[in-house]
């Protein structure tokens, strides 16, 4: 909601305030570019916090109208509402991500809070149960009140979630003597209950992965994990009209009605409960309707499609009419009171000033020459992009214009600002006189940073769950002993469990649970059995843990010595970027990804500074790490400094050649290769002409570090798989790092080169 600010400015708008006028209701805007319609709904939903369900032609145009929109308000009350995204009458259903994003949404709505609901026309039509269904399904759990505790674990088994050792993903839960771990589909994080007998103790959030407590809440609600959840009288029903068929996919769904999660039970659960749609879960909503024209011709193929997969499968097995499946008039009910966003002209008095930023395909100057304008006849520009180290390439490129250094703020009374946000698209909105532009359009390109990555943490307590009596284990204070058992003892007046490791002499060492990480499985060479530790003054392993600490204050030493001798040298100081660079970028043909600029970005910052450089880019082949030591080389040259590529094979120094040719081919540098592809006649002229300055880049392998090559005025050296050169080489790589900039590529990061670096 880094944009929040705009959205105030544009509700004093006279076009805002029709639209507010009209109650929200019945009123069409025309002529506006697309980009603009997450701008509309979220100015309305700021304005005058009501729920609000906005309807999109598919699911790709509803995740990025979700994304679009988070950059205007909160993001926690922003919810997708997809469609099934899967055939009807295939008996399959949904994936997870998609149950829980439709059942989130719909509790949501329940809830009565102001939230934005971002649906697509199927998910609106298709059939769903009425909410009072919902309604009854919710348990409440309020701290210090009693519950059976074994009947909580049965209705959490009964409302589809499946028990394991530890919750890291929704639908699960786990129990660990008195405490019940649930990750509830309409919460962020999962919730543990802590229980003494049957009495809730304490209710709190916390974080899946370090376990560690976020929130403590005084009561919280128990609601299925998934959107249908048949009662024995509704699965009798649904059976009953099974029966009456013979096919085999009967048969098997009715032998599948005994669990809980029935394969396609979209399409059979209309046969007991009553249907609704999406809108009869809001309490007065304000209904978007995105592009009318694209959401009619929509609704006409879903319905052709429905029809046409139903008179093909009915012949075969038991179907439901399409009829039943989808509420085709529901949207007909809607259009007469919803917001129609069309982004074509059929009445001149409903079209509103947001018009789409064209492309520059990469030309800076004409992008700077635009602001200007812009700017001096009053206009705030925005520049957005969605990740970090394209938010500074770009304070690099416009620094004429003073933008904030800090990107996660907007401030409107700045007239140019760089901002990082979700956006696709930009938008002018002329009665604000504020533009906002993307990367998109300044490069020409589509930059999407992920927002989530897989993160790998250990997981003390998995390896605990899969201990057996016997395994050697590891305590971070007492060392190496033998697991025995699990106990369960009384400390405090509290029950817990308790893991029991046996030590030498057979001293015993009772964890809580509360603790357990603190101790891992032990790992270590396989058939040889490890010395087990003594506990208390006699234990070796204080002493063992006294030398590695010992080692590591010895390593501290040397590398404070090394990079405080690195800091007190002055190196050359490379200036900003100039327009051949900004030129030179551009030309790129891939588009880069979101890591890659920000490497770009780092390596350029580095050599910019006083100090010499000394960075180690790690990437996997093919992952453009190369495209770093060009820039970074064409940054050198242009400030009329030399470059070495060093690398380890003739090869490599073949292929580094023809891509730097082709690189530089527009432009004046000269580039050679030293390696063993050149004569004896050749080295000998590249070497003289290095000397003399005539050679801007020189790539080569191992014969650039002999003491007969000199350089007139080298400025960085890019060493690519440092990591396959000799012991000589290297100590004369680690001379170098004191003189001129470094740059080393890696795909393979093994200690000895992050510690080179």
């Amino acid at each position: 909601m880094v944009l929040n600010n705009l959205t105030k400015l544009y509700a004093a708008t006279a076009e805002f305030q029709s639209l507010s006028a009209s109650g929200v209701r019945a009123f069409t805007i025309e002529g506006i570019s697309p980009s603009a319609f997450p701008f509309i709904v979220a100015t309305s939903f700021n304005t005058l916090k009501q729920q609000t369900i906005v309807v999109t032609t598919d699911y790709h145009t509803m995740n990025r109208f979700v994304a679009d929109i988070s950059a205007f308000v909160n993001e926690d009350t922003i919810f997708p509402f997809p469609a099934l995204e899967v055939l009807p009458y295939e008996y399959v259903n949904p994936s997870s991500s998609i149950e829980r994003e439709r059942i989130t949404a719909l509790y949501q709505l329940l809830s009565g809070k102001p939230v934005i609901v971002v649906a697509t026309i199927e998910s609106l039509l298709r059939a769903i149960p009425h909410k009072e269904f919902f309604l009854k399904k919710g348990i409440n759990i309020n701290k210090a009140e009693e519950y059976p505790f074994e009947v909580i674990i049965e209705t959490l088994i009964n409302y589809g979630y499946e028990r394991e050792t530890r919750v890291d993903r929704y639908g699960q839960f786990s129990v660990k003597g008195g405490i019940i771990d649930i990750y509830l589909p309409n919460a962020a994080n999962p919730v543990r209950l802590d229980f003494f007998g049957d009495t809730c103790e304490s209710i709190r959030y916390f974080d899946p992965m370090t376990q560690v407590s976020l929130e403590h809440v005084q009561t919280i609600t128990i609601y299925p994990r998934r959107e249908i959840l048949l009662s024995p009288s509704e699965k009798e029903k649904i059976q009953k009209e099974l029966i009456r068929g013979d096919s085999n996919l009967n048969q098997q769904a009715v032998s599948s009605l005994q669990k809980n999660n029935v394969p396609g039970i979209y399409d059979l659960f209309p046969l007991a409960i009553e249907t609704d749609t999406l809108i009869s879960f809001a309490q007065n909503p304000h209904i978007f309707l995105c592009d009318p024209g694209q959401l009619k011709a929509k609704l006409s193929e879903i319905e052709r499609t429905y029809h046409q997969l139903y008179n093909h499968k009915k012949e075969t097995t038991f179907c439901l009419p399409a009829s039943q499946l989808l509420h085709s008039d529901s949207y007909q009910h809607i259009e007469p009171q919803a917001v129609k966003l069309s982004p074509f002209i059929t009445d001149s008095n409903n079209v509103w000033q947001l018009k789409s930023i064209p492309s520059f395909q990469g030309r800076i100057q004409d992008v700077r020459s635009e602001c200007a304008k812009r700017i001096e006849e009053g206009w705030h520009i925005v520049v957005s992009t969605s990740f970090e180290g394209q938010a500074r390439r770009l304070y690099d490129l416009f620094n004429e214009f003073k933008p904030q250094e800090q990107f996660d703020t907007y401030n409107p009374n700045k007239h140019f600002g760089i901002i990082i946000s979700n956006l696709h698209e930009g938008i002018e909105i002329g009665s604000i006189k504020t533009c906002i532009i993307t990367d998109h359009e300044i490069f020409g390109k589509s930059y999407r940073k992920k927002k989530h990555f897989k993160q790998k943490y250990s997981k003390p307590i998995d390896t605990f769950l899969e201990l057996s009596p016997g395994d050697y284990v590891v305590h971070i204070n007492h060392g190496i002993g033998i697991f025995k058992a699990i106990e369960r003892m009384s400390a405090g007046g509290i029950e817990r469990d308790f893991l029991v490791i046996e030590y030498a002499e057979g001293d015993k060492l009772y964890v809580s649970l509360d603790h357990i990480n603190m101790v891992q499985r032990y790992v270590g060479l396989d058939g040889r059995q490890p010395r087990i530790d003594a506990l208390g003054k006699k234990s070796a392993w204080n002493r063992i843990k006294e030398r590695v600490q010992q080692s590591v204050e010895e390593i501290a030493q040397d590398l404070l010595k090394i990079y405080s001798q690195r800091k007190a040298l002055k190196g050359f100081q490379f200036p900003p970027d100039i327009m051949w660079q900004e030129e030179f970028e551009s030309k790129f043909e891939y588009e880069e990804t979101p890591d890659q600029i920000t490497a770009i970005e780092d390596v350029k910052d580095d050599m910019e500074k006083s100090q010499p450089m000394d960075r180690l880019v790690c990437g996997d082949v093919g992952f453009g790490k190369t495209e770093v030591a060009i820039r970074a080389a064409f940054k050198a040259v242009m400030a009329g400094k030399q470059v070495a590529i060093l690398v380890p094979t003739t090869v490599l120094a073949m292929q580094h050649y023809n891509t730097f040719t082709r690189r530089f081919a527009d432009y004046p540098v000269t580039i050679e290769m030293l390696s063993r592809f050149k004569s004896q006649l050749q080295i000998k002229s590249i070497k003289e002409r290095l000397k003399a300055g005539a050679i801007d880049i020189i790539i080569g392998t191992h014969a650039l570090l002999a003491k007969d090559v000199h350089f007139k005025n080298l400025g960085i050296v890019v060493i690519d798989e440092e990591q396959r050169f000799g012991v000589k080489h290297k100590e004369h790589l680690k001379k170098l790092r004191l003189l001129v900039d470094v740059l080393t590529l890696s795909a393979t990061p093994i200690p000895r080169t992050l510690h080179m670096a």
